[in-house]
């Protein structure tokens, strides 16, 4: 199953795979934290790394934006 966040274009805030009723914070790594839990195969937590690394990237992102002047 593809994680959500291959439909999703938000990082930081979107609707989640498992709560169809509210949102969650970091949807992607959310979403395969929890499929990641549940099956615990070696794929899945693969996925966990991948999407902790993108939320990691795109908070340095966000970081060093946001400590630049204009």
């Amino acid at each position: 199953m593809p994680c959500f966040c291959c439909f999703s274009r938000h990082s930081i805030f979107a609707p989640s795979l498992h709560n169809s009723y509210a949102s969650a914070t970091f949807p992607g790594l959310h979403d395969v934290l929890i499929d990641a839990v549940n099956n615990g195969t070696q794929s899945t937590w693969t996925l966990v790394k991948e999407e902790l690394s993108n939320t990691i990237v795109a908070i340095e992102w966000a970081a060093q934006f946001l400590s630049t002047e204009v």
